[in-house]
This record gives structure tokens, C-alpha cells and sequence, in this order.
């Protein structure tokens, strides 16, 4: 009866890590022409540690929110008895997260938003209108050889409020399926369960950090693919930033040529010689540019260099 309770445990706790499913359109990363020369040539996409991404303020912010919805639960759940156990491995929890959550568990993040027509974006990602901006399809990246790393894709959050309302969400319903049937679980399978319980809020907490963002950008509609590496496999590849301090990232492999449907030229740019840099460079690529939309982005703009 306990080992059925706690398969059926772990059933519902893998849920909660799930996030609402998005919509199936072509998601855009923008770059520049040295990011998609090694994007494109090497069919891998970087994913970068989350403590070294420019939103690592926003993420100690949601920290904040997650810490203050773990001291209210523990408020809740401290004077429900048998649940004394759970009560503590909250407060050991936000204890944890008081340390900050990600400095003990990588979180890897590639970021992807929904229109490719952001000049916000173009200055600061796409080499200020002289880069470019790729769509790939959802099936690239469902397809996608992810090497021990746990994939999301999820919305970003903007503000705290609907950091606070996606995890207590979660939370709420991780504590009502633990106390399902707890009354009936002999002490061992108790500390077990608390256990699990336990791994499962850093897992989700540490996912609803690295989605917040501040609310001042919420035209950017973002999309984050998250990878959470599984425990005690992470092995990180390193780049230099421009600053000259080492940045810790591992690679998510594109099979084939599908995931790439859109390559769009920086409005920076003249658009018969980019559209037919990009073809031949696709050609020598071996990809068909004939099945990848090739445009440039038209809107009026100067870019200062």
C-alpha cells in the first residue's frame, strides 16, 4: 500500500514540474552574425548558467517571493499535526533558498521570444540591427539531443505577482497530495515521502525563479528553455565573456535541418547583399535555403556603431 502511495507520489510531483503548455508557434533568438555563423554551422545552441545572465537581479527578486511564500506555509502548515515534519522541512527549505537557490543548483537558460520585430531586441542582442534573428520551429527543439538536462519551455513572468501565484500554485498542491493517504504511511515511508517532497520545491521553486523578469519588459513576451541538469551529472562547458570572467553553459544539439525556418537580416543591413550572404552560407552549410524564409527586417533605423 506505501510503495503504491509513494509511485503514485512521484506521479503527481513530476506534474508539478510541468509547466501549461505553449502555443506551437516559431520562437526567435536574436544574435549576432558570429552567434548565427556558430549557431547554424554547428547545429548546437548555447545555454547559459542563470547566475550569469543579465536578469540574475530579477531572479534574486523572485527569490525573495518564493522565500515569503515558504515562511506563509509554514505559518499554515505548523500547527496541522501529524504534519510537524513537513512544517520543518519548510523551514529547512527556506533556509535553503535563503542561501539563494541557484548557487546550489545549475539552471541553464536559452532565451526566445515571440516576434521578431523588437527593436529592443535588435540593439541589444541582434549587434544593434547588424546581426540577425533565427526562428525555430517547436518540433527543433522537442527533437532536440539535450545530453542528461531536464527541458522547459516556459513564459517568462513578469513581475512578482505572478511569480507568487504560479508558485504557491504549485506548492499548494504538492502539500495536498502529500497529505493524501499521509496518515496511513508507516514512519520509514513518512521521511521518504518529506524527502521527495523536499527535492521536489527546490526543483520547482528554482524553475519559477529563473522565469521572472521585470515587468517594465513585458513587450518582449518572452519564452525561456530551461534545463535543469540531473543531479550529479552536470558537467559544464566554459566561455570567456567581454569583461574576461569565465561563464559556465552547456550545448542543446539540433538534429537535421528542419529546426531552422526563419533567418531574418538586421535592419541594419542592405537586403540583396545579406539575403545572398545568407543563402550561400546556409548552401555551404549543407542546408536548402530554398525551405528557410529568408528576409530582412525593413523598419527605418540607424544604427550607431
Amino acid at each position: 500500500m506505501s510503495g503504491d502511495f509513494l509511485q503514485q507520489l512521484d506521479a503527481e510531483f513530476d506534474k508539478l514540474l510541468e509547466f501549461d503548455e505553449e502555443p506551437r508557434t516559431l520562437l526567435y533568438h536574436y544574435t549576432s552574425a558570429s552567434g548565427f555563423q556558430g549557431i547554424a554551422a554547428t547545429r548546437k545552441l548555447r545555454c547559459t548558467d542563470a547566475l550569469h545572465t543579465n536578469d540574475y537581479k530579477e531572479i534574486r527578486a523572485a527569490d525573495e517571493v518564493i522565500r515569503k511564500s515558504l515562511q506563509v506555509r509554514q505559518v499554515y502548515l505548523g500547527g496541522r499535526e501529524p504534519r510537524a515534519t513537513l512544517y520543518d522541512t519548510l523551514i529547512k527549505i527556506k533556509r535553503y533558498a535563503d542561501e539563494h537557490i541557484l548557487k546550489k543548483s545549475a539552471i541553464y537558460l536559452a532565451c526566445f521570444c515571440k516576434e521578431r520585430t523588437l527593436l529592443s531586441q535588435w540593439r541589444a542582442y541582434g549587434d544593434n540591427g547588424h546581426g540577425y534573428c533565427i526562428g525555430i520551429s517547436h518540433d527543433g527543439l522537442e527533437t532536440a539531443t539535450y545530453d542528461n538536462l531536464s527541458p522547459t519551455l516556459a513564459s517568462v513572468l513578469y513581475g512578482p505577482k505572478e511569480v507568487e501565484q504560479g508558485f504557491c500554485g504549485r506548492l499548494d498542491k504538492l502539500c495536498a497530495t502529500l497529505d493524501h493517504g499521509w496518515s496511513s504511511l508507516p514512519q520509514s515511508d513518512q521521511v521518504t515521502a518529506i524527502n521527495r517532497a523536499y527535492n521536489y520545491v527546490l526543483m520547482i521553486a528554482a524553475k519559477y525563479a529563473v522565469r521572472s523578469k521585470h515587468i517594465a519588459f513585458r513587450e518582449e513576451n518572452e519564452q525561456r528553455l530551461i534545463l535543469a541538469p540531473i543531479p550529479g551529472t552536470d558537467r559544464p562547458l566554459f566561455k570567456a565573456d567581454g569583461r574576461g570572467s569565465l561563464v559556465p553553459y552547456r550545448e542543446i544539439a539540433f538534429n537535421g535541418n528542419v529546426w531552422l525556418s526563419e533567418v531574418w537580416i538586421g535592419p541594419a543591413q542592405d537586403e540583396e547583399i545579406g539575403r545572398k550572404t545568407v543563402e550561400s552560407f546556409l548552401r555551404a552549410k549543407g542546408y536548402d535555403p530554398t525551405m528557410i524564409k529568408i528576409r530582412r527586417y525593413d523598419a527605418p533605423y540607424r544604427a550607431m556603431r
